[in-house]
């Protein structure tokens, strides 16, 4: 599935590689980002490897995918595993996506010494994953497994070096301004041709490094909507580059060993910590503070904070109740 759209303008010519499901495939978000691209100057040449439901282990075995890592030449390579498998406990995480996620960007590496892995943060369902509520309660609502997902793409970021392209965050953020724009298509899961554009618009900035505020919009999407998404886009994404490990802070060097972590994570009451730092929220506030063994997080609302100790990389943790 190789293609490209031609540059509007003096830009550079990109080639990316895109391994993931449906959710990248449906609108065809490859083509939807080369046209986004294509305005701003530059140039996509893409391949895919979507198969419908298809995991981060089964593209480690899939002979599509791997010949296309294999073939070289990608400046960029952007993994999107299955929808539901990284908001799941953190141990079923850990055994059925890590190290798959980390088998997959060594390949990159292999391959393609020049390449960026890119980890696509995918949103929560609509309603939460009603399939799997009764199992994992953290899931019964769209915020909790929202929350879950950024978490654990983050952590892979961590474990790998990789960047990320924040899709998700954008989605939440325009979720909160803007609810009544319809990110969603009837099944609550795969996004319409709006949320596709959130997503084109989260890889434009991240993988580019560029503002997509002056983007154009595409078939299927007013105006108006499509300027409400580019913002959302530039505030989340382009606004902090450095968080989503495209520009990588003074004296942060990834990847590498991992520090000693917080757990467990999710935490309801009691998050051990491995040294003195503070548990901040989503938007930098400090609310808590403490050091080993640990300290109450028992008085916090549920949702995404971020544990900083001292010359440690922030690690996502998700307070659940």
């Amino acid at each position: 599935m190789l293609g490209s759209v031609p540059a509007w303008g003096q830009g550079r010519r990109w080639r990316v590689l895109f391994i993931g499901n449906s959710y990248t495939a449906t609108n065809d978000l490859p083509a939807m980002l080369a046209r986004l691209m294509a305005a701003g100057g530059d140039t996509l040449i893409y391949d895919a490897s979507t198969p419908g439901g298809f995991t981060f282990q089964g593209h480690t075995t899939l002979p599509a995918t791997v010949d296309k890592i294999r073939q070289g030449g990608w400046d960029r390579v952007v993994l999107q595993e299955q929808s539901q498998r990284p908001a799941f406990p953190q141990a079923q995480v850990e055994a059925t996506v890590f190290p798959f996620a980390r088998r997959l960007d060594s390949l990159v590496r292999v391959h393609n010494p020049q390449a960026r892995t890119y980890f696509y943060i995918t949103w929560g369902r609509q309603n939460g994953d009603a399939s799997n509520c009764a199992f994992y309660p953290p899931l019964c609502t769209y915020a909790g497994m929202d929350s879950l997902l950024r978490a654990r793409y983050e952590q892979m970021a961590d474990q790998t070096g990789a960047a990320l392209a924040p899709a998700g965050p954008v989605w939440r953020r325009i979720r909160r301004l803007h609810p009544t724009l319809a990110l969603y298509v009837a099944d609550g899961s795969h996004p319409s041709v709006a949320g596709t554009y959130a997503a084109a618009c989260a890889h434009y900035a991240t993988l580019l490094a560029k503002d997509p505020s002056n983007l154009p919009t595409v078939p299927g999407l007013g105006a108006p909507e499509a300027a409400l998404i580019r913002a959302a886009a530039k505030t989340v994404a382009f606004d902090s580059l450095a968080h989503w490990r495209v520009a990588q802070p003074t004296g942060v060097a990834y990847p590498g060993a991992l520090p000693a972590r917080a757990y467990p994570n999710p935490v309801q009451n009691w998050l051990h910590v491995p040294g003195a730092g503070g548990l901040y929220d989503a938007a930098g506030v400090m609310r808590a503070q403490g050091a080993a063994p640990g300290l109450d997080v028992g008085h916090l609302p549920p949702g995404l904070y971020y544990w900083r100790g001292r010359a440690r990389k922030p690690q996502p943790i998700v307070i659940v109740r």
